[in-house]
């Protein structure tokens, strides 16, 4: 078994890098967005929280408090500064993951996936490359949340047929998109 020195705020401490949960690699130390909708807070800053804990920098869009809201505007902020390269992907939280997907997704160029589970958030990079994870507070528990985030910034498109694929999803974009 392969062992490696893991450095956080608090202790060096070794892992099993085949796997554990605490494993996350960072890939070219890229920005995170992160936005949740109030039934998504409580995730949004426990999940930040734990990004920033392993050297991401994470820009939060909102909400800042648990206060229902009629709009999801921090799903377009994230969206245009995913799409201006001011963040490398997104997450964005909401009850069931539903609602901020589907927003997500009215944006030209952003590639939203709902995952409640590991296998789709794996497959939404790998296959779709998928630029905007979503996922529901009240779906799933946050250490399950926690890993679906892990495996979905840890796994890369696969380009090569998918490529392909993504090519035609961008010109459904441009013929339909005003």
């Amino acid at each position: 078994m392969k062992y490696k020195k893991v450095k956080n705020e608090n202790n060096v401490k070794f892992i099993n890098t085949k796997y554990n949960e605490n494993n996350l690699n960072i890939k070219d130390n890229k920005i995170i967005g992160i936005g949740a909708d109030h039934a998504g807070f409580l995730y949004k800053k426990l999940i930040k929280e734990w990004l920033t804990g392993y050297g991401y920098e994470v820009i939060d869009f909102g909400f800042f408090n648990e206060e229902s809201q009629r709009d999801y505007r921090f799903v377009e902020d994230l969206a245009l500064a995913l799409k201006e390269g001011k963040i490398s992907k997104g997450i964005c939280i909401c009850g069931t993951g539903v609602a901020v997907s589907i927003c997500a997704n009215k944006i030209k160029g952003i590639r939203a996936a709902l995952c409640n589970e590991i296998f789709t958030a794996k497959m939404s990079r790998m296959h779709n490359d998928a630029n905007v994870l979503a996922f529901g507070s009240r779906v799933i528990g946050i250490e399950v949340a926690k890993e679906i985030v892990k495996v979905w910034l840890e796994t890369e498109f696969e380009g090569g047929r998918h490529a392909e694929r993504k090519k035609y999803t961008e010109y459904l974009e441009n013929k339909y998109f005003l």
